[in-house]
């Protein structure tokens, strides 16, 4: 009885070491799903870089956010909460820097991601949703 946390050590050790699916750098763009929203900003540019322990960083648009990590307890799909350090479109009259991203589990080499863009990570009625439309870029995470 002197062991009796072994069995649970070795459950929890695989699960710490698995790295996220979608490790590794992306590119594409952030597509609008309302008409309104889709004219009046237009696709935005999308850096990421998710590093194997789920952390996401990069740039949405016009601004950039630090390394972040998914909200404890939520998934699927991971919540990540980004403050950019710019208003995601210079043609937003709003200037939002809010960004939710919910990362759905898909295929290694395909990454299901949606984003909420708002004025504040509270209830936003305003806010305008939209997909990461982007692919993997070759080389190191």
């Amino acid at each position: 009885m002197r062991h009796w946390w072994l069995p649970f050590m070795l459950l929890a050790g695989p699960l710490h070491a698995q790295s996220a699916p979608e490790t590794g750098r992306w590119r594409g763009s952030a597509r609008f799903f309302e008409t309104d929203a889709r004219q009046a900003l237009g696709a935005m540019p999308v850096e990421l870089r998710f590093d194997a322990d789920g952390r996401l960083q990069g740039r949405i648009g016009d601004g950039a956010f630090a390394a972040t990590a998914p909200e404890p307890g939520h998934g699927p799909p991971r919540v990540y909460r980004l403050l950019l350090d710019a208003p995601a479109s210079a043609r937003d009259p709003r200037a939002r820097r809010h960004v939710v991203v919910l990362v759905t589990p898909s295929p290694p080499g395909t990454l299901d991601a949606d984003f909420h863009l708002k004025s504040r990570f509270a209830l936003d009625l305003r806010m305008n949703v939209g997909h990461l439309d982007v692919a993997p870029l070759a080389g190191p995470p």
